[in-house]
């Protein structure tokens, strides 16, 4: 009995951390702006990032590679370089253009 509200109560929990984690994801790069194509300057946000070098794999390998765990893992890991090299170069805030994204992917 005693059991089964641990793992309950460790469920309902389960939400919160993961919205504790986005909202100081969130607020670690709250700093940062990206000037887009068409000039609005929006968030910076690490997840398009990702999103953009999964759909280069995908183009690249089909569609079966979304599903396969290697790509995922390199996926993040590419995303995480990047991620630092633009942090690397403006440690307290500032705003990037896209193709500085682009170029150091």
């Amino acid at each position: 009995m005693q059991l089964s509200s641990q793992t309950s109560a460790a469920a309902s929990a389960a939400p919160f951390v993961a919205e504790d984690q986005a909202t100081q994801a969130s607020s670690r790069y709250a700093e940062y702006k990206i000037i887009r194509r068409n000039g609005a300057v929006v968030g910076f946000e690490p997840s398009k990032i990702a999103i953009a070098v999964t759909k280069a794999f995908l183009a690249v390998n089909g569609g079966q590679g979304a599903a396969s765990a290697r790509i995922r893992e390199l996926v993040a890991k590419l995303t995480e370089t990047v991620v630092s090299a633009l942090l690397r170069r403006q440690p307290n805030g500032g705003t990037f253009h896209i193709e500085d994204i682009q170029d150091q992917v």
